[in-house]
């Protein structure tokens, strides 16, 4: 999914605000697994925060479908360096994007 957003992001007015973007699980719902998208902006992106939200909305959700259309032995299977990294564990400390 993170990769997914990273690769449609590129187009997008507000990319080079663009600082951070975070995938995560949340929780696993009755019918559906919930992911938490957070993405990080410099200040000069907030003009954009209503589109950044729908481009989020729509580029998770069509991601989503995606992957549901797929057979189970063609998913997207990120690779080492697609792995999540939070401020915390990134080495070098807590560097931008």
């Amino acid at each position: 999914m993170r990769a997914y957003i990273q690769e449609h992001v590129g187009g997008q007015v507000f990319r080079p605000s663009l600082k951070d973007l975070l995938v995560d699980f949340n929780e696993a719902a009755s019918s559906s697994l919930n992911l938490i998208i957070v993405a990080v902006f410099d200040g000069a992106a907030a003009e954009h925060y209503w589109s950044i939200r729908r481009f989020l909305q729509r580029t998770a959700l069509d991601a989503g479908s995606r992957l549901e259309s797929l057979p189970a032995s063609s998913a997207y299977h990120p690779s080492a360096s697609e792995a999540m990294v939070f401020p915390g564990n990134r080495p070098g400390g807590n560097q931008s994007m």
